[in-house]
């Protein structure tokens, strides 16, 4: 499959260049021979990397319209979808008769120079499978090409190229724009309600997932009632049972010896991209030993410091089946462990639709300290970090500010227990900022 947009030597301006889903997709352009510009409001790790690798040129700070070079190269401006209509750099990009794409559309538009595009959707999962595909992928395929849309342990550009053949990403259902894919394969492994308030209401969710995979050639998906509904009908959709998934029946090789003690939802995850790779051609016997060696996706069940009977563990749930999965994953992996939690709300529109089932899920702990919600520039919603913690109960304490150093001492690492004492840092904003302070508390 061809597309003649994003050509080599076409100039590319991103705005927002170094956010998880811009990132990747910026260093496959500019390994096509694309000539890259970008802008962000601060410098971080992944703009570094931009600059040092493929010398692209990122201004920083405010956005402006001067931040789009006036170059006779560049075709076009990609955006992040945080960025609004108003946004100086797309007002100039108008100016200057450029095609303009969200994310989400770029990506399609990419996925066109590709053979056979896999697309990783639903509500929880994306980029652990992904990344597992990926980190499989380039041992046995190096062409292959893949987009990541998060930091994976141990490697410096979460993304690749390829030949033209198989590309492997995400599809991001959180804005609606999964729906211009047309991939070869969908994999689904479940859809919820979460980010429904964000493409118009729940029915528009469904209705984005069933286009997703009316479009599709092959579907692999998880049964529930929500994947059951989008999938039905379709000639090619594969679905599969949890229990199937995690069992040691499924695979073909010894190699549950090695991941049988990894969370039921990682080895279902892990399921799902050995049945991808299936489907692509390769052999079980070259797949399934790769998996033990996945480093892991940044802030997914990440340990930070492991003692006999002291762990610092973080990951990035926010969602309360997000949360109730790491939960049941702590208690298998540190049966009979004290475990303590530093919880971030994420979203207050989140935090109000889901708050008695956050707290339930957050009053079967020993301890929980919660901060203040992340994105507090958005209107309260009615209801706060406070709020929470009351409904949790005794067990719970909330910070009004965060004063990252004064939160990791609300909790004692090793804190009397006769087994041990897990220590969680949970949510998908910039609560990662704790963990210096945990650290070195060890």
């Amino acid at each position: 499959m061809q597309n003649d947009v994003f050509q080599p030597g076409e100039g590319v301006h991103f705005v927002g260049i170094g956010g998880a889903g811009m990132f990747p997709m910026a260093a496959v352009l500019a390994q096509k021979g694309c000539v890259m510009s970008g802008s962000d409001l601060i410098e971080n790790k992944n703009t570094q990397v931009l600059e040092e690798i493929y010398g692209v040129h990122v201004s920083y700070g405010e956005h402006r319209a001067f931040n789009v070079p006036k170059t006779k190269n560049l075709k076009y401006l990609v955006h992040t979808s945080a960025a609004k209509s108003d946004n100086p750099e797309i007002l100039e990009a108008q100016k200057l008769g450029l095609k303009i794409y969200r994310r989400g559309d770029a990506l399609a538009e990419l996925t066109r120079h590709y053979e056979r595009v896999v697309a990783i959707s639903g509500s929880h999962g994306k980029t652990t499978i992904t990344a597992m595909l990926a980190h499989i992928l380039r041992k046995l395929c190096p062409a292959a090409g893949f987009i990541v849309g998060g930091k994976v342990n141990t490697w410096k550009i979460p993304s690749n190229a390829g030949n033209g053949d198989i590309f492997v990403t995400e599809a991001d259902e959180s804005d609606g724009s999964h729906t211009a894919l047309s991939p070869y394969l969908t994999v689904i492994p479940n859809i919820e309600d979460d980010h429904a308030w964000s493409v118009g209401g729940d029915a528009q969710l469904m209705a984005n997932f069933r286009q997703l995979v009316s479009q599709s050639k092959h579907v692999i998906y998880i049964h529930s009632a929500n994947t059951d509904t989008a999938c039905a009908g379709h000639a090619h959709a594969q679905g599969y049972t949890k229990e199937a998934l995690s069992s040691p029946e499924f695979f073909k090789t010894s190699v549950f010896a090695e991941i049988q003690d990894w969370p039921d939802f990682q080895i279902q995850n892990a399921a799902l991209a050995l049945l991808v790779l299936d489907l692509l051609g390769f052999d079980r016997k070259d797949s399934e030993p790769l998996l033990p060696s996945f480093p892991g996706a940044a802030r997914r069940m990440v340990k930070h410091v492991t003692r006999l009977n002291a762990v610092l563990i973080e990951d990035y749930a926010h969602h309360p089946t997000e949360l109730a999965a790491f939960l049941s994953g702590l208690r298998k992996m540190y049966p009979g462990w004290r475990v303590q939690v530093i919880f971030q709300p994420h979203r207050y529109a989140r935090l109000k639709r889901y708050i008695h089932e956050f707290a339930d899920l957050l009053k079967t702990v020993d301890q929980v300290v919660v901060t203040p919600v992340f994105a507090a520039w958005v209107n309260k919603e009615g209801v706060d970090s406070a709020d929470l913690a009351r409904l949790i109960g005794p067990t719970a304490s909330v910070f009004e500010a965060n004063d990252w150093e004064k939160i990791a001492h609300a909790v004692d690492p090793f804190y009397p227990h006769p087994v041990g004492v897990v220590t969680a840092v949970v949510g998908a904003g910039d609560i990662e900022k704790v963990l210096p302070y945990l650290k070195g508390m060890y």
